[in-house]
């Protein structure tokens, strides 16, 4: 899937707007759906944003842990630039918990499984600096590494 360019994705829904980027439901030409993360236009212009883009990039495709999503191809820099991530339909955690507040047991596998996402991450000598709901994935891990610094 590294061979993908920005335009062999067909956008079928926008999932979320954020200060640097926009994230849409996409499909590859196979047809898998994927969660594609377009920087916006002053995040490409703009030095320091697209460097952290860039780094989001390279950590999205080099880490692997059960509970990180998963980096499937992207062009860090540029006009082109995009990051494919596994799309998970469950949504994230600030989804999950508008819908009701979790039961203790769910509550503390989150907790878990995040806190084993940051030891991994930290182990690294990368810090997140942006834990919250809305980027943690429910049920898998993080799903913006925007803020990671080494």
């Amino acid at each position: 899937m590294t061979s993908l360019r920005r335009k062999d994705f067909r956008l079928e829904m926008l999932l979320g707007l954020g200060q640097t980027a926009q994230v849409y439901l996409a499909r590859i030409p196979s047809g898998e759906a994927v969660a594609l993360k377009l920087p916006r236009k002053e995040v490409r212009r703009d030095s320091r944003l697209s460097e952290r883009f860039a780094r989001e990039v390279s950590f999205s495709l080099s880490l692997r842990h059960p509970h990180l999503v998963r980096g499937l191809a992207g062009v860090p820099f540029g006009e082109e630039a995009f990051l494919a991530l596994e799309y998970l339909p469950e949504g994230t955690l600030e989804d999950r918990l508008l819908k009701a507040p979790l039961p203790r047991e769910e509550a503390v596998k989150a907790l878990v499984e995040v806190g084993e996402a940051l030891l991994f991450l930290h182990r690294r000598g990368l810090v997140h600096q942006d834990v919250k709901p809305p980027t943690c994935s429910w049920g898998r891990g993080f799903t913006s590494w925007g803020t990671s610094a080494p």
